[in-house]
């Protein structure tokens, strides 16, 4: 016997001629699609629902009832259906967006990149400005979101938001040092969008040192060329040696 495979949805639509469709998916990824006149839906027992004069049955009711059934058995078709999200809470938003929830979901995912960049600052850039020198021990970025602007550009019939921004001043700061910055969280076709820029400057490691920088935020260390280095070890010698002589 083949091993069952997870699926976490199912969605359901009409085919044309009467025929019903249900294709189960792994988070975004599709993995089967049965149909309502297939032999293994109809030796499950399926019948689509046709309701009465007095009590009809609408399109959509017998494709959610159609929906219901592929779910309910899926292990006929080879799927263990568990749409339980297992999801990091970190990681889980909404599939649907309005002026209720935007707010908080597009805050949180801002959230999400700006803790994961400055975590990178933190356990490189710091941490290597701490081992040589240039910062005091114990230095711990900082940094804090303050209220988001909201513009919705557009709107879909069902009263959601498609299109819109959100944004956040966000204030980063080391050692009683910092400075103001904005960053722009997207909707997007109705989906909540990461930031991928921050001020004038991308979301990433190098991007965000450099904003740090040249807002003297973090120290700017000149390397040493290597002539430099070669003048200073000489001196170096030089003086170990005339102290040798005394």
């Amino acid at each position: 016997m083949s091993d069952m495979i997870r699926a976490n949805k199912v969605t359901a639509y009409w085919e044309g001629d009467g025929i019903a469709a249900a294709s189960f998916y792994k988070t975004h990824s599709k993995i089967k699609t049965v149909r309502s006149n297939d032999p293994e839906v109809v030796g499950a027992g399926f019948t689509m629902p046709e309701g009465t004069e007095e009590s009809p049955v609408t399109a959509q009711q017998k494709l959610e009832s159609f929906k219901n059934f592929v779910s309910a058995n899926a292990a006929v078709f080879g799927i263990t259906y568990d749409p339980v999200d297992r999801r990091d809470d970190t990681y889980k938003f909404p599939s649907r967006y309005d002026e209720n929830n935007i707010m908080e979901y597009s805050k949180k995912m801002l959230v999400v990149a700006v803790e994961k960049v400055l975590t990178s600052i933190q356990n490189n850039v710091v941490a290597n400005l701490i081992k040589n020198g240039n910062m005091p021990e114990g230095t711990q970025v900082q940094y804090g979101v303050g209220d988001g602007a909201l513009d919705i550009t557009e709107k879909y019939n069902s009263g959601f938001i498609k299109y819109a921004t959100v944004k956040y001043p966000v204030a980063i700061g080391l050692n009683g040092q910092q400075t103001q910055t904005e960053v722009t969280v997207e909707l997007v076709s109705g989906q909540i969008k990461k930031p991928r820029t921050i001020g004038d400057t991308v979301m990433t490691m190098a991007g965000v040192k450099e904003l740090l920088i040249n807002a003297g935020v973090l120290p700017k260390v000149e390397k040493k060329s290597k002539t430099e280095d070669a003048e200073a070890e000489a001196t170096e010698n030089s003086s170990e040696g005339e102290g040798a002589a005394e």
